[in-house]
């Protein structure tokens, strides 16, 4: 029996070695990040790609490489922002984001609007696809919703219903301007 426990014992500490984050690869990502009020005001002239992560999110971390190899490729055209999302003083963004699933990337273009988004185990080619568009100013992104999770139906539910939300918020704000005029 102790050595049942034993084996079950270096098996379960064997595992949870493999979900402890890697803190390097943050600390670089974080390195060249701005921070979000910033990069999304449309202020700085670029687009933004926004990662809402935690550093406890193993899928988190499968997708850190390849926001830092993207960036890298782009980081002259392109802002990052990297927020914690468990971290209380990002709760406002990440609220006002409907964020219910890590890692969460939100494309804003050089104006500040928000171009689409994607959770999840997101692959470099739509990180890659999408970051491009925003830098060659494409009207749309070739991805602007996608989702890889547990939970990937709903997410992409919330997505259309927020992007939805979004076009009736420009549209009132310009029939608004033009009813001041």
């Amino acid at each position: 029996v102790a050595s049942i426990f034993a084996g079950f014992a270096a098996t379960i500490a064997s595992a949870l070695s493999i979900w402890q984050p890697s803190s390097g690869i943050y600390s670089q990502l974080e390195s060249r990040a701005i921070p979000f009020e910033v990069a999304t005001t449309g202020n700085t002239g670029r687009p933004a790609i926004v990662e809402i992560y935690s550093h406890r999110c193993p899928v988190c971390e499968r997708t850190a490489p390849r926001v830092l190899k993207v960036h890298g490729h782009h980081e002259k055209e392109l802002n990052l922002v990297m927020l914690d999302g468990e971290k209380p003083r990002n709760r406002d963004v990440v609220m006002d984001l409907r964020v219910d699933s890590i890692p969460h990337f939100v494309f804003y273009d050089e104006h500040g609007e928000i171009k689409g988004e994607a959770v999840g185990d997101v692959p470099e080619s739509i990180l890659e696809d999408n970051a491009q568009a925003l830098i060659s100013r494409d009207n749309s992104l070739p991805q602007p919703q996608f989702a890889r999770c547990d939970n990937a139906d709903e997410e992409l539910q919330r997505m259309r219903v927020m992007a939805a939300l979004r076009k009736m918020e420009k549209v009132y704000k310009e029939a608004a301007a033009t009813s001041e005029r």
